[in-house]
């Protein structure tokens, strides 16, 4: 039958809805490079998408697919080809880890049991050279203008990382519901600025010296973000001045104004957080807001 001869990425719960690898493969790269195309990374980006899933076209993987007990790892053959022939290590480090996680990078001595990526270089993976046949792979650059620095590398990588696991997720999701799931529907950049100015356009109708400052200071923030120049700024206000306000319209103000899409305010401490969170929802709408913690232990 035809079905069976076709490479299968996806059944849905039922077994008659079918999607192939290679239109998993195409939808994953498409919205892999519109995630990574604000920080210039959008060409490998969709080079790991076309990449990340390639061991599913193993004769393993389909009879896995089919009901087989079999474990098989699909994820190894994308990381060898991005390292092996392609010398992108930014790929390898993102298709290894789109399951399980980003990999340590280990060392050359590593064996092929070990989890690392040079571990997992080492293995021997089910064949699947039938991609070759379907998918044909551009030319990707590193974005030329991103400092080659160890950090700078590290955080890139993690950046494709997080593209790549969205992309494959929404694509998957999509396909199992046979929709696309209801996403969006928050207000834009330059609407939540004006929902800052609504909120505090009465700031300066009682007047006492606390408000004639905090107003001065709101001002001043407006002024400085409208600007549009992105860069470190300080903003040194005595607590009770409204710097919580100020420092949210001058990043809307610089948002707007640079024509960037969200801000991430980032804060120490739980409690902080959560007043912060708690002020902007108020301004902005709770729909606009998405609240994140997170907890380090360091040793020193």
């Amino acid at each position: 039958m035809e079905h069976e001869t076709e490479n299968l990425a996806h059944l849905d719960e039922t077994g008659t809805r079918r999607q192939t690898v290679r239109e998993h493969l195409l939808g994953t790269a498409a919205l892999a490079a519109a995630f990574a195309q604000p920080f210039g990374g959008e060409e490998q980006a969709a080079l790991a998408g076309l990449l990340h899933d390639i061991g599913k076209y193993s004769d393993a993987f389909q009879r896995r697919l089919r009901g087989g007990a079999e474990r098989v790892d699909h994820s190894t053959a994308g990381a060898q080809v991005a390292f092996r022939e392609l010398h992108q290590p930014e790929i390898a480090f993102a298709v290894a880890g789109h399951h399980a996680g980003l990999p340590d990078g280990g060392s050359r001595t590593d064996t092929p049991e070990e989890t690392t990526l040079y571990g997992r270089l080492r293995r021997r993976t089910e064949p699947c050279a039938a991609w070759r046949q379907e998918i044909q792979l551009p030319a990707a650059r590193r974005p030329s203008a991103l400092p080659t620095d160890g950090f700078t590398e590290a955080f890139y990588t993690r950046m494709l990382y997080s593209c790549l696991v969205d992309a494959d997720f929404l694509d998957t999701e999509a396909f199992m519901r046979g929709a696309q799931a209801p996403r969006g529907g928050y207000a834009g950049v330059r609407e939540l600025l004006n929902r800052v100015k609504a909120y505090v356009a009465d700031w300066n109708t009682t007047k006492n010296e606390l408000n004639e400052r905090r107003s001065e200071i709101l001002r001043a923030c407006f002024d400085c973000g409208a600007q549009g120049r992105p860069g470190l700024y300080t903003l040194t206000v005595p607590t009770g001045r409204g710097k919580t306000i100020a420092s949210l319209a001058f990043a809307l103000s610089l948002a707007a104004a640079a024509q960037k899409t969200r801000v991430i305010y980032v804060i120490p401490y739980t409690t902080i957080i959560d007043q912060n969170a708690a002020v902007f929802e108020e301004i902005l709408g709770s729909e606009n807001v998405v609240e994140h913690h997170a907890g380090v232990e360091c040793e020193v």
